[in-house]
């Protein structure tokens, strides 16, 4: 089963995020080099420790701002996984950018979320993005299964939440107040990047980082 979760939930929490989406026309498809964009005051206020990866008190912060079903930002996730797997200083935090013209990614969006309530989160986000070429036909309910989630009602009861909507709706205000036009864009302390590196060029900016 692969529904689309907008049909029944309540528009006054949709339409706002599907206006702010979609009034991006922008595809997040094309593998490019990180180019810096700004300098961003206060960038504290984006890293969320909601979905966070690496020491809470890492000297370098990461928000990247991404689309689950984006092709850039799958690369970006592996290459970036793939380092801080050696880069210990380093700390992640993932924010929901789900592109309208990408027709099942607020829907994952969603079920990444649900995924919490089991600490499935970073689970879930890797499978997808290592299948994404399959998440439509293998479906949610599949994708579960294949990650270990233990309460399956409660999993898919939580796809129709409304305070789950809320949550990718909030990562969606935030990135909409940092002006993203693509995915995926990510800060790198104060500093607002947009692209997806190769691993090597994106090692050597996780290496040249300040640590505050």
């Amino acid at each position: 089963m692969f529904k689309k979760l907008w049909n029944k939930m309540d528009l006054g929490i949709l339409l706002p995020l599907l206006i702010i989406l979609g009034g991006l026309a922008v595809i997040g498809t094309k593998f490019r080099p990180a180019t810096r964009r700004t300098t961003i005051d206060n960038w504290e206020q984006y890293f969320d420790r909601r979905n966070m990866v690496g020491r809470p008190d890492a000297p370098v912060s990461i928000v990247v701002f991404t689309d689950l079903q984006c092709p850039a930002c799958r690369q970006f996730h592996t290459n970036l996984t793939q380092l801080l797997d050696s880069i210990d200083d380093v700390r992640l935090s993932y924010r929901h950018f789900p592109l309208a013209n990408h027709n099942w990614a607020l829907n994952a969006a969603i079920a990444a979320e649900c995924m919490s309530a089991e600490g499935k989160f970073w689970n879930f986000v890797d499978f997808v993005f290592e299948q994404q070429q399959l998440v439509p036909s293998l479906g949610f309910s599949a994708i579960a299964d294949s990650v270990g989630v233990q309460n399956k009602d409660q999993f898919m009861t939580c796809l129709d939440s409304e305070l789950i909507t809320k949550r990718v709706a909030a990562d969606g205000v935030s990135g909409t107040k940092l002006r993203i036009g693509a995915t995926p864009t990510w800060l790198i302390g104060n500093k607002l990047m947009e692209g997806s590196p190769s691993i090597d060029d994106l090692r050597q900016i996780l290496e040249s980082a300040p640590r505050r």
